[in-house]
């Protein structure tokens, strides 16, 4: 394992983000029970008017992609949690080459070198 200074740093970054991103989605929806690490937007109930009805269908797809995004977030987060506790944080998941340290600082919960993730935006 890479020895970086920081990494306690970039683990309570981490977690702390977990617990907020976790905080998040709370507000707007529900675990799902069959799928591990998914969670299901709750649709919103504003009442029978057909304007209410309107609303809610709005709300729900709006809320949606935020919930993805979250979620996509989460697992990313979760990963690099893993990595650290495996000793394999700080090395790119393809190339298995260290990965910049300063791009580890800003986005700790990256998994690719710039030279994977440019390869890979092709």
């Amino acid at each position: 394992m890479r020895c970086y200074m920081n990494l306690k740093k970039i683990k309570k970054q981490l977690e702390r983000e977990r617990k907020a991103i976790n905080r998040e989605l709370k507000r707007f929806t529900k675990r799902d029970g069959k799928l591990k690490n998914d969670y299901d937007t709750i649709f919103p109930d504003l009442g029978t008017a057909s304007d209410a009805n309107a609303i809610e269908v709005t709300i729900y797809s709006d809320t949606l992609p935020v919930e993805y995004n979250l979620e996509t977030r989460l697992l990313a987060i979760n990963k690099a949690l893993e990595r650290i506790k495996n000793k394999t944080f700080g090395f790119c998941t393809n190339c298995k080459k260290p990965i910049e340290e300063k791009r580890l600082e800003i986005v700790p919960e990256i998994e690719l070198c710039l030279i994977c993730k440019q390869k890979n935006a092709r």
